[in-house]
């Protein structure tokens, strides 16, 4: 009950243009996530998809969900539309854009522990769509200051 309080009070959608045409991301909830992760364990299986396929896959299933036109109509009729109007410039575009949107509407958490962010860094590095996959902004910003320090 408190938590639905405080997340009334929060703007969780942000308007973008893409390709001259206003639409809408909102926020993933915790259960579409695992919705996400779940259709894309069996569709990678099905289709015999390498772990970067898949997470390039989660990531448009994430999209599809989030994603409407400013009536809050899906952009797509199903997942298969959505897979075949996107290419991979697009894709992450909307993906820089949804974390955008995260920034701004979800608090920081605190760091984590060495050995988590350590898994979490070589997951990306192996896939790097997989980041949309990473929960909170704080882990973000600690990848993308780890990362651009590699340089």
């Amino acid at each position: 009950m408190i938590l639905e309080k405080l997340k009334a009070g929060t703007k969780n959608t942000r308007d973008i243009n893409f390709h001259g045409i206003p639409l809408k991301l909102r926020l993933l909830s915790e259960a579409e996530i695992l919705q996400c992760r779940l259709d894309t364990v069996a569709y990678a299986k099905k289709k015999e998809l390498d772990e970067e396929s898949q997470a390039a896959e989660n990531a448009r299933r994430q999209l599809f969900t989030v994603l409407s036109d400013t009536e809050g109509n899906r952009v797509a009729d199903n997942i298969d539309s959505f897979r075949d109007l996107l290419t991979r410039g697009e894709r992450e575009y909307l993906i820089e854009e949804y974390l955008f949107l995260e920034n701004e509407c979800l608090p920081s958490v605190p760091g984590m522990e060495r050995a988590e962010f350590d898994d979490i860094l070589e997951l990306v590095k192996k896939s790097p769509e997989s980041i949309l996959s990473v929960s909170n902004t704080a882990t973000l910003r600690r990848l993308i200051n780890y990362l651009e320090n590699q340089r």
